[in-house]
C-alpha cells in the first residue's frame, strides 16, 4: 500500500504532457501486444469462413462473353505459288508443242530421205537402162553387120561409137539430174532445220509471253479475293466492335445493380444483427472471438486498455457487433477506476 500511496504522491506532480507521453507509450505497447491475440483471433474466422463460405461472386466475363465472330479467311495463293502454277502450265504446253514440232521436223526429213533415196534409185535404174540399151545396141549392131559381111567394117564401129556417145551423153545428163536432186534435197533440209529453229524460239518466246500472262491473271484473282476479304473482316470487326461495347455497358449496369443489391442486403443483414444479435454458429464464433479479446484487454490498465481498443486497426473487423460491447464493458472499468481514486 505504501508503493501504491507514493506512485499515487509521484502521479500528482506529474505534467500533463509526462502523463499523455507515458500513456500513449503503453497504449502503443499494448498495441505491439495485440499479436497475442490476432493468431486466435484470425483462427477463428477462418474456421467460420470454411463453415459458412460466402456465395462466389457470378462470373460476369462468363455471363457477358464477348462477342467473336470468326473471319473469312480465303485460302489464296502466294507469289511463289503463283509462279510455279505458271511455269507448270506454260512447261507442260511447251512440251506438247516442242512434241509437235519434233515430230514434224522428223516426219518432213524422213520424207525428204525418201526422196533422196528414190532419186538416186531412178538414177542408178536409168544408167542401168543405158547399158542395157547400149548393150543391146552394140550386139544387134554386130550380128547384123555379120550376116551383111562387114563384121570388121568401120560403119560398124562408127555406128557403135556414135551409139556410145549417145549413152554417155544419157549418162551425163542422169547425173546431172542426180546431182540436182541431191542439192535441192540438201537445201530442203536446211530450209527444215531453219524452219524448225524458228518454230523453237517462237515456242520459247510463247512460253514467256504464257507465263507473264498466266502470273498476271493468278495474281489479279487473288487481288480480288484479299480485297473480298479484307473488306468482309473489316465489315466484321465493325460489328463485333460495336456489339461488345453494347454488352460491356450491359455488363457494368448489371455489376452495379448487383453490388448495389449486395450492399443493402448486407446493410439489412447488418441492421438485423446488431438489433438482435448473431445467431447459430456465428453467434459462438464471434462469442469466442469476445472472450478472447475481453482477456486481453482487462489484463490491461483501465484507461490504456480503452485506448488501445480505439486504436486498433483490425479489432472491429474480427469482433463484429460485439466490439461495442466489449468498448463499453472497458470504459465502464475504466469508469469505476477513476470513481476509486476520487
Amino acid at each position: 500500500m505504501a508503493n501504491s500511496w507514493w506512485d499515487d504522491i509521484k502521479e500528482l506532480f506529474k505534467t500533463k504532457k509526462q502523463k499523455q507521453s507515458e500513456e500513449n507509450e503503453k497504449v502503443n505497447n499494448a498495441l505491439r501486444r495485440e499479436s497475442q491475440i490476432t493468431g486466435q483471433l484470425k483462427a477463428l474466422e477462418d474456421e467460420y469462413n470454411k463453415n459458412n463460405p460466402a456465395a462466389p461472386d457470378p462470373d460476369f466475363d462468363e455471363i457477358f462473353k464477348p462477342v467473336k465472330y470468326d473471319r473469312v479467311n480465303y485460302d489464296v495463293l502466294s507469289d511463289d505459288e503463283i509462279k510455279a502454277v505458271a511455269n507448270d502450265k506454260a512447261e507442260s504446253d511447251y512440251k506438247s508443242s516442242l512434241e509437235k514440232i519434233d515430230k514434224q521436223a522428223y516426219d518432213d526429213l524422213v520424207k525428204l530421205n525418201e526422196q533422196r533415196e528414190k532419186a538416186k534409185e531412178t538414177h542408178k535404174k536409168t544408167l542401168s537402162e543405158i547399158e542395157s540399151l547400149f548393150d543391146a545396141f552394140r550386139e544387134n549392131s554386130k550380128n547384123k553387120a555379120v550376116k551383111q559381111g562387114i563384121a570388121r567394117g568401120s560403119i560398124l564401129e562408127s555406128a557403135i561409137n556414135e551409139y556410145g556417145e549417145a549413152a554417155n551423153a544419157g549418162r551425163a545428163r542422169a547425173d546431172d539430174i542426180l546431182s540436182d536432186a541431191l542439192l535441192s534435197f540438201e537445201e530442203k533440209s536446211d530450209a527444215l532445220n531453219r524452219r524448225r529453229d524458228e518454230a523453237l524460239s517462237n515456242l520459247d518466246l510463247k512460253k514467256a509471253v504464257e507465263i507473264t500472262e498466266t502470273i498476271n491473271k493468278l495474281q489479279e484473282s487473288r487481288d480480288k479475293q484479299l480485297a473480298d476479304q479484307n473488306q468482309k473482316n473489316a465489315a466484321l470487326e465493325k460489328k463485333e466492335t460495336d456489339e461488345n461495347l453494347k454488352l460491356e455497358k450491359e455488363k457494368q449496369k448489371y455489376v452495379e445493380n448487383y453490388k448495389a443489391n449486395k450492399r443493402l442486403e448486407k446493410q439489412q443483414q447488418d441492421a438485423y444483427e446488431k438489433a438482435n444479435g448473431y445467431t447459430g454458429e456465428k453467434a459462438r464464433n464471434f462469442a469466442e472471438r469476445y472472450n478472447v479479446a475481453l482477456g486481453f484487454y482487462t489484463s490491461l490498465d483501465p484507461d490504456v486498455a480503452v485506448k488501445a481498443l480505439e486504436a486498433s486497426g483490425t479489432m472491429k473487423g474480427y469482433l463484429g457487433n460485439n466490439y461495442e460491447k466489449l468498448l463499453s464493458v472497458l470504459k465502464s472499468r475504466a469508469t469505476t477506476k477513476t470513481k476509486k481514486y476520487i
